[in-house]
């Protein structure tokens, strides 16, 4: 399943807020779309594997394993779900930026 083009130019992710979560602003953009059956059991693996990381690693190791769960496992989706023509990945003139971006901006 691909996101329709009214997702293109879609802000994920805005690091200009020192207190982003990129784990938790992507896991509520996902929830908040109809991903339909196959996608949602991807998604309800991610919440058991992400509540399992929580519960599992002291406070200061989550920052490290976070990024490693948004690395390894959260971006592989999003790049999958991406709009036809478009990048999951960081503005190319605003690096503060992440979401999805029409592939015309990197030329």
């Amino acid at each position: 399943m691909r996101l329709s083009n009214t997702f293109e130019n879609r802000i994920i992710i805005d690091q200009s807020n020192e207190d982003a979560d990129f784990v938790g602003e992507c896991m509520a953009f996902l929830h908040s779309l109809p991903l339909g059956p196959p996608m949602d059991k991807n998604l309800s693996n991610l919440k058991q594997k992400l509540q399992l990381l929580e519960e599992n690693y002291p406070p200061s190791k989550k920052p490290k394993k976070k990024q490693r769960f948004y690395t390894t496992e959260i971006v592989p989706l999003l790049r999958k779900i991406a709009p036809g023509g478009c990048y999951y990945g960081r503005h190319p003139s605003d690096k503060s930026l992440i979401g999805y971006w029409p592939r015309s901006l990197l030329l």
